[in-house]
């Protein structure tokens, strides 16, 4: 007998036709952190913007595994840019979009809607940008650690800087300091970063399957581990390994560090929500490292049922000022 799914599940496959429900759809079936990070920001038009603009995200990254051919994959990746573009003029009047548009489209288009026109398309574009490029397209695409962080950030911190964009179209104009989006994006961006170089580790297996590696060459020559003693990711075969995994931790944590100090501005209190993806993260790291860096130890595709429940209480202890 096939396992039943959950009642709410069923609900939202049901529901898929609703665009807001499907963006939800996508993140609880294949984002599920950022699903509850995105859950928890304090305004419902920012939320409600945060879940498209992640189901957008998570769409995109998922081409190179559905295409074999990189024709095939620019021709999606066009798809997405022709929609984009639509979705945004049209969200940009008063008129609702029509319901005959894709429903993440339509989605992000009801948002920019919501947000009186504010989400920008170079922001969209860079994300698609990112995997339509030769680095994108790769199988072994990095030779430097700057080029992977080059890549994540442009990869991942346009997510958050559209979630910007959302928060500050809900505010009055004269309650927002001019350099208060500098410091938004500022924060952003270093997320985004650690964000992408924790994707890399987290994707190990998984890109293995494709015979893909995204560690830099370089990184790995430092430690003499070669791109099959990756693609293997057996420690027990190269010890070696750890070390790689832990320089990229390193510099992950370094990023989350620096954006986690720049939310104790008081001038941003306000929009600390929006950065739940640093308690994520953090305790992503810590676990790596309580499994001594061993990828193959640790499930990252297995949901943890505690780990809403912990968001949720550590997110209020950040609100009302405890960094944790």
């Amino acid at each position: 007998m096939p396992k039943q799914q959950p009642a709410d599940t069923r609900k939202i496959v049901q529901d898929v036709n609703f665009p807001r429900h499907y963006c939800i759809y996508i993140l609880r079936k294949y984002d599920f952190e950022g699903f509850y990070n995105t859950k928890f920001i304090d305004d419902p038009i920012t939320r409600r913007t945060g879940f498209a603009i992640r189901a957008f995200n998570t769409e995109i990254s998922q081409i190179r595994d559905v295409t074999t051919m990189d024709t095939i994959a620019k021709m999606r990746f066009q798809f997405w840019y022709d929609g984009i573009e639509n979705a945004l003029a049209l969200g940009q009047s008063t008129e609702h979009p029509s319901p005959q548009q894709q429903p993440l489209l339509h989605e992000i288009s009801e948002c920019n809607r919501l947000c009186s026109g504010k989400l920008t398309k170079t922001w969209f574009n860079r994300l698609i940008d990112a995997r339509n490029s030769p680095e994108g397209l790769s199988n072994f695409p990095f030779n430097t650690m700057k080029e992977l962080e080059t890549y994540s950030e442009n990869s991942v911190s346009p997510v958050f800087y559209l979630i910007n964009e959302a928060m500050l179209s809900t505010c009055k104009s004269s309650s927002i300091k001019p350099d208060i989006q500098l410091k938004l994006d500022h924060i952003g961006s270093h997320i985004g970063k650690a964000q992408g170089l924790a994707n890399v580790i987290r994707g190990i297996i998984h890109n293995a399957r494709f015979n893909r590696c995204y560690v830099p060459s370089e990184l790995l020559a430092t430690h003499n581990v070669t791109h099959q003693d990756l693609l293997k990711s057996n420690i027990n075969t190269n010890p070696a390994l750890k070390e790689v995994y832990f320089d990229i931790a390193s510099l992950s944590h370094q990023h989350l560090v620096k954006a986690k100090k720049l939310t104790q501005d008081s001038s941003i209190k306000q929009f600390t929500s929006a950065f739940l993806p640093i308690i994520t993260l953090e305790r992503f790291l810590d676990k790596l490292r309580k499994n001594n860096f061993d990828v193959s130890k640790t499930n990252w595709g297995r949901k943890d049922l505690f780990f809403p429940i912990s968001l949720l209480l550590r997110s209020k202890l950040w609100k009302y000022g405890r960094i944790v």
